[in-house]
């Protein structure tokens, strides 16, 4: 046979395969193929290896079909069969289906933008009818070339002339068994295959894994043997080319952080990236660079607390599709929101509405305060210069025609559950299940709470959760010039008179008229929960309508702390002065 075939690569294709065990990794793995640009034209082929009404990532799955240009197949499982069969029957099909393909599992990452391009160029000049990493393997006293690491790219036409539906009927040796001595010690098991060396007996299609079945079968075809897969010392690898620049490894020496500041946007992709916290780290870090060009604000109220040093990603409870992601990129420890229960006690947040009066707001007073923004504030971040440390959103039309923009906040979100299907970025993110049985959730551990008719009530059971024992409501105006039916759908006509900004629901947004008589029965349970507990909440909004809480000046009430920050500053500077005077 040649050593490769002519086809060329007019679409670039990529098989993934996962199973039911491997559904969040998978799920990892397609965000971060949504995060990033192939720079070319790539198709994607997803072969699911169980019942299809197995699958628990849906909303992941159909975004990702939505994206990418995709299929999806699921494959009935035979229950006799094992697994390391039925993912050798699904590479066989796409052998003989692609001209060529990039075979990747959840224990892929990838580390660039336009990741394929390299490999697409590598696959062109290709010698042989694969392209990737060649790994070894201590096989009694020696150390041989084994097989492809996953992540490699085959050539489906050269491939059909030496792979058949024989390989999973004949009995052969396997080739590396005598090799190993009989007091030796197995070889580990090798990625996620599952798979030891030694104790295939049997050496075929339903044993082996297809990294290890093909490269055997390509090196019996180099030597010309007739016997069955001859004999390992003899094969020719010294011919064969590794590509390590473009497939790396992930051994046991390369930790989170050497992912993320070693090989990030140095090699085009990653195999045997066992950890999961290793992954999300990964699509953080892709997340926040992807997202670098545009301006960055900082967080107001960072925030130190005794079980929340520094930022720790948030959880979800284990039955949900969300994984637990990060507060901030370069996290990976879990923080649930029980963890957040109570942590602000004895501080003071701000609630920033969307008001007009955000005009006669001179919002940068509060830079150093604990915020929360709501729906579409960060129109507002150029004039307040900093970005909100907490954001709730729970209006399905805010969050349906700007997820894209929402992904973008750094802050730490609570939006509604039913939106995890248009947000990609969720290592940021707690869903929320809104219940109408309660009408104020002093306490959020199982992530519900009532929407209230208005997303400040949202923002102040959060706040509550979280211990703040002061909330005060700036930009709450409680009044739109335009009216109507409460929650009824309009499309706006024109520039936006109701909030701060023109295009806040500019012309072609779909919104809700507001019910601001309910909005009012939801506050007024509100300031009853948090007076009898000792706490209270303030409405320095100027010039509000709304009369429910006591009313104070918002530049009095951040006077105090305008003039701390001003000390602080004027220490610095006096100290940088003397420093080099």
């Amino acid at each position: 046979m040649t050593a490769s075939s002519e086809s060329g690569l007019d679409c670039f294709n990529v098989v993934f395969t996962f199973h039911r065990a491997e559904q969040q990794s998978a799920r990892t793995l397609l965000l971060l193929l949504m995060a990033l640009e192939e720079g070319v034209e790539t198709q994607y082929f997803l072969y699911y290896e169980d019942d299809e009404s197995t699958i628990v990532i849906q909303d992941t799955l159909a975004r990702f079909l939505k994206t990418k240009r995709a299929t999806f197949t699921s494959i009935q499982r035979d229950e006799t069969a094992n697994r390391i069969s039925i993912r050798n029957h699904t590479l066989f099909t796409a052998i003989q289906q692609h001209e060529h393909f990039l075979a990747i599992a959840p224990d892929c990452v990838m580390l660039q933008n336009q990741w394929a391009v390299p490999l697409h160029e590598a696959f062109l000049q290709r010698q042989q009818p694969f392209v990737g990493r060649l790994q070894r393997q201590q096989i009694g006293d020696r150390t041989l070339i084994t097989h492809f690491s996953s992540g490699a790219l085959y050539d489906g036409i050269a491939l059909r002339e030496i792979i058949s539906e024989e390989l999973f009927t004949v009995q052969n040796n396997n080739p590396w068994r005598s090799l190993i001595g009989a007091d030796a010690p197995s070889p580990a098991e090798t990625e996620s295959f599952g798979f030891d060396l030694a104790q295939a007996t049997v050496f075929n299609g339903n044993t082996v894994p297809y990294p290890y079945l093909v490269f055997a079968r390509y090196c019996q075809e180099l030597t010309g043997s007739d016997q069955a897969l001859g004999w390992p010392i003899d094969w020719p690898t010294s011919v064969l080319e590794s590509r390590g620049d473009l497939v790396a490894w992930a051994d046991a020496s390369v930790s989170t952080t050497d992912l993320v500041n070693t090989y990030l946007h140095q090699v085009p992709i990653m195999g045997n990236v066992q950890n999961d916290a290793a992954r999300r780290a990964v699509l953080r870090a892709v997340e926040s660079r992807r997202l670098g060009d545009r301006q960055s604000y900082p967080l107001g109220g960072v925030f130190e607390c005794p079980t929340v040093v520094g930022d720790r990603p948030v959880d979800v409870p284990a039955n949900e599709e969300v994984e637990p992601g990060g507060l901030r990129p370069d996290n990976s420890e879990p923080v649930s929101i029980e963890d957040l229960r109570g942590q602000f006690a004895g501080k003071r947040c701000f609630i920033i509405g969307n008001g007009p009066s955000l005009k006669q707001t001179d919002l940068t007073r509060l830079k150093g305060e604990y915020t929360f923004g709501l729906n579409r504030i960060y129109l507002n971040y150029p004039n307040m210069g900093f970005e909100p440390t907490f954001y709730c959103c729970v209006n399905t039309n805010v969050l349906t025609q700007f997820g894209h923009e929402i992904d973008q906040l750094n802050a730490i979100k609570f939006v509604k559950k039913q939106s995890a299907n248009v947000l990609n970025n969720h290592w940021n993110t707690f869903f929320m299940q809104s219940q109408g049985a309660i009408r104020f959730h002093e306490d959020l551990k199982d992530l519900t709470w009532h929407e209230g008719w208005t997303v400040t009530y949202c923002a102040m059971q959060v706040a509550y959760h979280l211990g703040f024992e002061e909330v005060i409501l700036v930009g709450v105006d409680h009044y739109f010039k335009d009216s109507g039916e409460p929650n009824k759908a309009v499309t706006a006509t024109g520039e936006d008179a109701n909030h701060f900004h023109p295009n806040y629901f500019g012309k072609g947004v779909v919104w809700q008229y507001p019910d601001l008589e309910r909005s009012e029965e939801s506050y007024t349970v509100a300031k009853q929960v948090f007076e009898r507990d000792g706490r209270r909440i303030l409405d320095a909004t100027v010039g509000g309508h709304l009369q429910i809480f006591p009313k104070v000046d918002f530049d009095q009430v951040t006077a105090e702390a305008i003039a701390v920050q001003q000390k602080a500053d004027t220490q610095t500077e006096v100290s940088f002065l003397s420093h080099y005077s």
